[in-house]
């Protein structure tokens, strides 16, 4: 039994819970950076020495409350962050929308006005050691989403209508919310109220207020506040934890210790001397003093493994774990509980008015979050029910191939404030004739989602290893709830391609490898994956005597060499038309260049990439000499004229994570091109030379790009793509010296050669 405590409190102060626990310090920004958001908030942030003041910002209609919009808030010791404001303000709303934790190791000061500050970021917030601060009033620090007001809400991304939000907020609004953790000396002066709302709240220093509330909000939920003039009168629509016995038992800390991207857990252990154990995260492995444990320990290796960005995601774990050892990591970790597979679904056939506002919904949603992501408006199109139907019988027409929509909505925050969340999944397909049909599929939470999916990542990976078909049952798993209800829909249709717009946390599945108990999907279907039908162009073109343009580079001063590159580029150039440049002329220079001179319809990049969690600033392409940011891929001028086909061979990723995925799933958007092929995990150098080699020589039978990456997975799937020791059979070079003797332990059947590759954008 683990108890509570708390430090000394100042005055009448009411701790609700304080979960106390030791772990390793958080990694804290080595750079102090405070950076307002560009989203037209209109916040500036001025330095001066070590003090950032921070002006402007946006007012409500009644010029009593102020808001500001954060990129990045990192604060590090000996730094201020000074909220100036005028007299009349008497409430600040920050949010921080970087996609990060907020790291506060300095002071929060406000100048000018007696107000009180908020504090929000769903990603989590977390006060150093060294946090102090120097506030005239009440203090508010949530993880939620959303913070209500009478007339509307102050979200925590996304755009804010700011002259409506007046007034006092009425509801804390969350949808997986992050984490909250101090260390520092939380004091504010006597009378005034500190507040801290989060997934979990984790204190390890000193919080002194004449009110404190601590609440801990579980999944997905609402707080509603009774305005009585105080904040501290709240109401919750689920069951926050209140700490009333002064005891913490094991059915308690899934909901307490289930964060955002401030910290995740997996596994809750009991011991038999009654000691509980968190596993599978980056804290400290006891929440009882002295508890071990080898299987925390070896988990613990796992994440940290997994967590690298110095090498890649396989090097990593081969220099972790052996070939045994990964697969008996496997093992324990598929033995644990694994959701189950929902058997019922509910159908719904959708009215015109219906289906129109559904897709408008969805639609709006899904830009908005790219747009977001991505730092500036992406000018989705606004496609009405009709014109989606025109184009899947236009592209039919044109091709003969037959496709189906499907927006996958996985479970989120119900409507009502006070309604219970639910655990449903959500399907809406669309087809070119009939009436589009919603699929409620009960009893799957995001948890069931997250871990699946990540349980399904992992044993892809590591069973290659050894050749092994333990990721069967989470692909069992993950197809029942997506797929199978889908083909039910489908009828006698001879349906060629599903395109997939996925909801956060499902747009990196590798889809291709679900199983239906006998085949893989793609033995079934041609697949897709598009951010939104109205950020893409999904209108057909033939590449009927298309230009490729290839490039690459084997050598890199800071990155592991790609000896295949040269032998890859070569095979590309055999095959097609077009022109190829290798190692010193791979610049961004020489990409524009080339594209301006003579457009080439299929670029091709051979080259090491890298999708990091954060924003878009933070994942790139990498060139001979510099990086290519995801942010600064559109001015390359690649929609100018559109580019069908951009192909990112070998990536190395950091794939896995919820902010990376949106890199990812939105390349084709950032690129200005109709569609991109790329890889979801380093895939063998050689194994990604036998992909590409055969997706060109498919590429050239079928002009259906989806399709043509289906009959390449297919090929290497059945043994029919293979690599001789000396060339390559579609071909007429000879391999590198350095991967022939790579070719006798080299299984392209295994799906973790083929799956991992993912059309995004047009499947057309």
């Amino acid at each position: 039994m683990i108890n509570l405590g708390s430090h000394a409190l100042i005055g009448h102060a009411t701790l609700l819970a304080i979960l106390l626990l030791k772990f390793s310090q958080p990694q804290a920004a080595k750079a102090q950076v405070i950076a307002p958001a560009t989203d037209g908030t209109g916040t500036v942030v001025t330095q001066n020495r070590q003090s950032f003041d921070i002006r402007a910002g946006s007012l409500s209609a009644d010029g009593n409350n102020l808001f500001h919009s954060f990129q990045t808030f990192q604060l590090t010791n000996g730094s201020t962050a000074n909220f100036l404001a005028n007299p009349s303000v008497q409430s600040i709303f920050a949010r921080f929308n970087g996609n990060g934790a907020a790291f506060i190791d300095g002071r929060l000061q406000i100048t000018g006005a007696q107000a009180n500050l908020f504090l929000l970021n769903s990603s989590g917030v977390i006060f150093g050691p060294n946090s102090t601060l120097n506030l005239p009033a009440d203090l508010t620090v949530t993880t939620g989403h959303r913070i209500g007001f009478n007339d509307g809400e102050f979200k925590a991304v996304g755009n804010n209508s700011y002259n409506a939000l007046v007034g006092r907020p009425t509801a804390f609004i969350f949808n997986q919310p992050g984490t909250i953790r101090n260390e520092g000396d939380l004091v504010l002066p006597a009378g005034q109220s500190l507040t801290l709302l989060g997934g979990a709240v984790i204190n390890t220093g000193i919080l002194k207020a004449e009110d404190i509330q601590i609440i801990e909000v579980s999944g997905e939920q609402s707080i509603r506040i009774n305005q009585a003039g105080s904040l501290l009168t709240l109401e919750f629509s689920g069951n926050a934890f209140q700490g009333s016995n002064g005891s913490l038992t094991s059915s308690m800390l899934p909901s307490l210790l289930t964060t955002n991207s401030v910290e995740q857990t997996n596994q809750i252990i009991t011991r038999s001397d009654g000691q509980l154990l968190v596993t599978d995260s980056p804290l400290s492995m006891a929440l009882a003093e002295g508890a071990t444990s080898p299987t925390a320990t070896n988990q613990m290796a796992d994440r940290q493994t997994r967590d690298s960005t110095e090498t890649s995601e396989n090097d990593a774990l081969d220099s972790q774990l052996s070939d045994n050892q990964a697969d008996e990591t496997q093992t324990n970790r598929l033995s644990s509980p694994r959701p189950k597979v929902a058997h019922h679904v509910h159908r719904a056939v959708l009215n015109t008015a219906n289906a129109s506002a559904a897709l408008e919904e969805v639609e709006e949603l899904r830009s908005q979050e790219f747009s977001d992501y991505f730092g500036r408006d992406l000018g989705a199109k606004d496609l009405t029910l009709p014109e989606i139907q025109q184009l899947l019988t236009q592209v039919e027409t044109q091709t003969g191939n037959q496709s189906v929509i499907v927006y996958v909505k996985t479970p989120k925050l119900a409507t009502d404030l006070f309604e219970q969340t639910s655990t449903t999944l959500e399907l809406l397909i669309f087809k070119s004739t009939g009436e589009p049909v919603s699929l409620l599929i009960p009893g799957v939470s995001q948890a069931d989602l997250s871990q699946s999916v990540e349980q399904f990542r992992r044993a892809l990976i590591l069973s290659s290893r050894v050749g092994s078909k333990r990721y069967l049952p989470t692909a069992q798993t993950l197809y029942q709830w997506l797929i199978k209800p889908i083909e039910d829909e489908l009828g006698p249709e001879s349906i060629d391609t599903i395109l997939f717009s996925m909801d956060s946390g499902l747009r990196t599945v590798p889809i291709a490898a679900l199983h239906d108990g006998e085949q893989f999907l793609i033995e079934k279907y041609s697949i897709g994956m598009i951010p939104s039908l109205g950020l893409i162009n999904p209108h057909y073109q033939p590449l009927d005597n298309a230009q490729v343009l290839a490039m690459g580079a084997s050598k890199f001063a800071a990155l592991q060499p790609l000896p295949a590159v040269p032998a890859e580029i070569e095979t590309i150039s055999q095959l097609w038309p077009g022109r190829k440049f290798l190692n010193e002329t791979f610049t961004q220079q020489n990409l524009i260049n080339q594209q301006q001179q003579t457009p080439a319809h299929i670029i091709h990049l051979a080259t090491h990439a890298e999708f990091s969690a954060g924003n878009a600033e933070e994942s790139y392409i990498q060139l001979w000499d510099e990086r290519l940011r995801l942010s600064d891929i559109h001015t390359l001028g690649w929609d100018r004229p559109t580019v069908d086909l951009l192909v990112l061979s070998a990536c190395r990723t950091a794939l896995g994570d919820t902010e990376a995925e949106m890199g990812f799933a939105g390349l084709a958007v950032a690129a200005g091109v109709k569609s991109a092929l790329a890889s979801l995990w380093t895939v063998s150098d050689v194994g990604t030379l036998a992909l590409m080699s055969e997706f060109y020589h498919q590429l050239m039978d079928t002009q259906v790009k989806s399709e043509a990456l289906r009959m390449t997975q297919l090929a290497m799937l059945h043994g029919e793509t293979h690599l001789e020791k000396k060339q390559l059979p579609i071909a007429t070079m000879q391999l590198p010296e350095e991967l022939r003797d790579d070719l006798d332990d080299l299984d392209l059947s295994h799906p973790y050669y083929w799956a991992g590759f993912t059309l995004i954008g047009s499947p057309w």
